[in-house]
């Protein structure tokens, strides 16, 4: 006995995918998230306006300048835990396993760094 099995290639219309054609579409990265801008907002208005993203990439930046491991087209990458970092109010959201590189640099560093990160006192 055996079994057939058919596959069939069926139009779906434009209108009844927009989901699935823009992730399609969209270059995803699997380390990829951000805050909302809106949190953002609320955190600088705080703690000021920082010069620049040390943990971004072009998609979901929160400063005109950053540091991009997977930067626009025609640029090179750059990775902040290896170049110098600029002066001034700087903004990191990390992946949690780079936290204590991080913070490890910041340590260097003569002047403040807003750092997201999760409190984990047991981590300490």
């Amino acid at each position: 006995m055996s079994s057939q099995r058919f596959l069939v290639a069926t139009r779906i219309p434009g209108k009844s995918t927009v989901i699935a054609d823009k992730l399609s579409r969209a270059i995803l990265i699997p380390h990829e998230w951000s805050l909302k801008q809106e949190v953002a907002e609320l955190i600088f208005r705080k703690w000021g306006q920082p010069c620049c993203d040390l943990s971004d990439t072009p998609f979901n930046n929160k400063c005109s300048s950053y540091f991009a491991l997977v930067p626009p087209l025609g640029q090179s990458p750059r990775d902040a835990l290896i170049h110098n970092w600029p002066p001034g109010l700087l903004y990191a959201f990390p992946p949690f396993t780079l936290i204590p590189k991080v913070l490890q640099k910041a340590q260097s560093l003569s002047g403040k760094l807003i750092l997201i990160a999760p409190y984990w006192p047991c981590q300490i």
